[in-house]
């Protein structure tokens, strides 16, 4: 089963390596608690974040499959 998320934040690093383009989003619930999870996107789909830079806000949609 997967279960649909979202965040909204702004983008703090976008960068490639040898798979996937992978983006570093850097998000707060509040100003003490700053988190930085980052999303990867295989190359076949990576264009989508090329008009984005460092700095944009954005959200992210995602799913978390579990067992």
């Amino acid at each position: 089963m997967a279960q649909k998320l979202e965040l909204t934040g702004k983008i703090f690093k976008i960068y490639e390596d040898k798979d996937f383009k992978k983006i570093v989003l850097e998000y707060a619930e509040n100003e003490k608690h700053t988190q930085k999870p980052e999303f990867s996107l295989n190359k076949s789909v990576s264009e989508i974040i090329n008009k984005f830079k460092e700095g944009d806000e954005v959200k992210v949609s995602f799913n978390i499959r579990t067992n």
